[in-house]
């Protein structure tokens, strides 16, 4: 990551982390490991990890939802994506 995204960051969690008004956004993925980090609780690296497995993990239950949401739906994989737009738009 580069050094301004993380300072920023780090600014922004600091304040929030002592302002109940954005109590929810201290819920986001990452937040609640990035104030253990700030408050001196584990390193970088592990506010990193956490926070990554949390976004794949939520990413995870998304899918799952879409999934029976959406039995009907056709997925594409990522890499099929440009053939299968090009069939179903020459039809």
């Amino acid at each position: 990551m580069n050094f301004f995204f993380l300072h920023q960051l780090f600014i922004e969690v600091d304040c929030i982390s002592f302002n109940l008004t954005y109590f929810l956004a201290m819920k986001a993925h990452g937040v609640p490991a990035l104030i253990a980090y700030l408050k001196g609780e584990i390193t970088l690296e592990e506010a990193t990890t956490i926070g990554r497995a949390d976004t794949r993990h939520y990413a995870k239950r998304q899918f799952t939802w879409f999934r029976h949401q959406l039995p009907e739906f056709s997925w594409v994989k990522p890499e099929a994506a440009g053939e299968w737009l090009n069939r179903q738009t020459s039809s």
